[in-house]
């Protein structure tokens, strides 16, 4: 899975936005702002990855959090992000 091509993160002082683009623009007219979680996981995303991948990732910086917790929170917000259609399988 990975991020759409039309689909460019933006940061906004301290805050990180998700705008469509090109095509893209055409169908979503939008923002979404990103958390400091989400917006880790839609920079994984710039390339094709795996969950287990992005799980992996934030296991490594949060060693102490148990991984059915990390990846629990991790699909919750990639399935918000497939609701909203942007990221391709």
């Amino acid at each position: 899975m990975r991020l759409k091509k039309d689909y460019i993160v933006h940061s906004v002082g301290d805050e990180d936005i998700l705008l469509a683009v090109n095509e893209e623009a055409k169908n979503f007219h939008g923002i979404i702002k990103l958390n400091k979680t989400a917006s880790k996981i839609v920079s994984l995303l710039q390339e094709e990855t795996t969950l287990d991948a992005i799980v992996l990732e934030f296991k490594k910086e949060y060693p102490e959090v148990e991984e059915s917790t990390l990846r629990s929170d991790i699909e919750e917000i990639i399935e918000q992000l497939r609701g909203i259609h942007v990221i391709e399988e």
